[in-house]
Parts: structure tokens; C-alpha cells; sequence
């Protein structure tokens, strides 16, 4: 496997980043996504021993999420009245997760995929579930 600077190769993945770039989009944000997506790519890999595109489940999309979520170091507020904690979720895992649901979303509309696993898929939501999840794994 690449080193996790250099990214897996994915025809399609380039395809959707340099659409990000011709549209106009910030350099800064093509590399996110390029980034973003080619770790979803090693998840895949990781936990699946393929590359899952076209094969990818909306199970394997919410267990992605809850990597994601699992591996953002989280801060946390204090409420000295209610004696809790509540951790304060970080944006980039939202960012992190919209980049797949936008891809996928992107795959569909250029025909590349027959069904799109992440429609209807909402990051934010997955992450809220990510974190009622219990015994999660973490493949890096």
C-alpha cells in the first residue's frame, strides 16, 4: 500500500478533483477532497482488501463515518451546573464524510455507478449515530 502522503490510484477520484478545480473551487479544497476521498479509498482497502467503489454499501459509508468520527480528537465543555461533559465535534469530520457523500453523489450523475449508497445520507446525521456507537474498531 502507498504511503499515506501518496495517494491510491483511482482514475475516478482524479476525474472529480479536477472537475473540482475547473468549476472554479479553491486549490486548498481540490486537495481535500482528493484527500478525503483517498482516505475512504484506504478504509475500503484496510477493512474490505479492495478497492469498494462501485461494490461500496451504505453500511460500509456509515462505518466509514464512524472511523472518521473516532479518530477526530474531540474537545470538550464542561456544564458545572449539570456536573457534564459533552463533546464539541469537530467540522472536519462533517467535511471529511460530505467529500465521500459528494463523490458517490458525482459517480451516479456521470454514470460511472448505477445506484448512489450515499443517497440520502446526511454527514452530520452519521456522525451523531457514530457517536452512540459502542465496541467501533479502527482500521489505519
Amino acid at each position: 500500500m502507498p504511503s499515506k502522503r501518496e495517494c491510491l490510484e483511482c482514475l475516478d477520484r482524479d476525474e472529480f478533483v479536477s472537475e473540482i478545480r475547473s468549476s472554479g473551487r479553491s486549490e486548498i479544497y481540490a486537495r481535500q477532497m482528493n484527500r478525503y476521498i483517498d482516505e475512504f479509498l484506504r478504509f475500503c482497502l484496510c477493512k474490505y482488501g479492495r478497492d469498494c467503489l462501485s461494490e461500496v454499501s451504505r453500511k460500509q459509508l456509515e462505518e466509514f463515518a464512524r472511523k472518521v468520527a473516532d479518530s477526530i480528537i474531540t474537545p470538550t465543555t464542561y456544564n458545572p451546573a449539570k456536573k457534564t461533559t459533552t463533546p464539541i465535534r469537530s467540522d472536519t469530520a462533517v467535511v471529511k464524510i460530505r467529500a465521500v457523500i459528494n463523490w458517490y453523489e458525482w459517480l451516479e450523475r456521470t454514470g460511472k455507478i448505477e445506484k448512489n449508497p450515499a443517497e440520502g445520507l446526511v454527514a452530520a446525521e452519521l456522525l451523531r449515530q457514530g457517536d452512540r456507537s459502542q465496541g467501533r474498531k479502527s482500521c489505519s
